[in-house]
């Protein structure tokens, strides 16, 4: 069942400092659930990856389409948190928005669904649109946010920079 998930802790570390900041009453005040990945979704074929991760590689401007969706009566979160991120290789970097002089790192973790969606964490963040020709990614992310990933010179009204041979 979608967003009745704790947020899960990361197997690698004993330790997932944004769990406990939000059992504590830090940034949202209690911890999210989140849709996590379905049953039945297994790890992203390693070639698919690689060329997914290159197609993302760079950076993208975060345009908010849907806010968190309401719990209890209202949103947990009012602004967007980081408007910029910069992937590199197998992770990217959050920055920007509200949190200036603040940056989160996070590594992708890709899994393909049952209907063949497409994860990239552990809480459930899809890839839900991608036109990378076009510059522009829709996610959904594991708090049901509708997110736009969009190419600076896409957000600027430029065309694609022409590609060396």
């Amino acid at each position: 069942e979608p967003f009745t998930k704790p947020v899960p802790r990361d197997p690698r570390i004993k330790r997932n400092v944004c769990r406990d900041c939000c059992q504590a009453g830090g940034c949202l005040g209690s911890a999210p659930k989140v849709r996590g990945i379905p049953n039945g979704s297994t790890p992203m074929p390693e070639e698919e990856e690689k060329d997914l991760l290159k197609k993302l590689e760079g950076n993208w401007h975060i345009q908010v389409l849907e806010k968190m969706p309401k719990r209890d009566g209202k949103y947990r979160i009012q602004d967007p948190v980081y408007d910029q991120v910069m992937v590199q290789d197998n992770f990217y970097v959050l920055s920007g928005g509200t949190r200036i002089g603040f940056t989160m790192k996070q590594f992708f973790h890709f899994y393909q669904g049952p209907k063949q969606e497409i994860y990239c964490d552990y809480i459930g963040s899809q890839l839900v649109k991608m036109d990378f020709e076009g510059g522009e990614v829709e996610v959904k992310n594991g708090l049901g946010e509708r997110l736009l990933w969009q190419r600076t010179w896409k957000k600027d009204g430029s065309p694609p920079p022409q590609q060396s041979m």
